[in-house]
């Protein structure tokens, strides 16, 4: 099965944008999506900084395979030990992929964003939320899509 487009998945979570109406409707379509948007991301953004308080610089780890989506932190120790894990098992994919996450979350400010990983069937994306306008993309992604 492909993944979908991202402009498949703007139309999946916000049909109304794909409906015809004045420009005023869909600016107003637009900012009640992004406000929402903002509330759960809002959310993520506590669960990080709870448990970055507790544990120290990690990741938010998000399973979207499953029907219970709750977040599970990860720390940086935590992905280095998957890390070994990984290489002694001769999983390069796997490797690779904790290699660039591990490198992003020592870098990171985390005054200015939080990480969360998105783990889906086939893959795992890392994903820099800003904590100033943490809905600002999807803002970006529904406006570029009315066009």
């Amino acid at each position: 099965m492909t993944r979908p487009s991202r402009l498949e998945l703007l139309r999946k979570f916000f049909p109304e944008l794909g409906e015809t109406g004045t420009g005023g409707e869909t600016e107003a379509a637009i900012a009640i999506n992004t406000r929402a948007c903002e509330a759960v991301l809002a959310d993520m953004i506590g669960l990080f900084d709870k448990s970055f308080k507790e544990k120290g610089p990690g990741i938010l780890s998000l399973n979207l395979a499953l029907q219970d989506r709750g977040g599970s932190y990860v720390t940086l120790d935590e992905l280095c030990e998957d890390l070994l894990t990984a290489d002694g098992m001769g999983q390069n994919d796997v490797s690779t992929m904790l290699k660039d996450t591990i490198s992003v979350v020592r870098l990171n400010n985390y005054e200015e964003r939080v990480l969360l990983l998105l783990i889906d069937r086939s893959q795992a994306s890392l994903l820099p939320i800003p904590r100033d306008q943490p809905a600002r993309i999807i803002q970006k992604a529904q406006e570029a899509a009315t066009l």
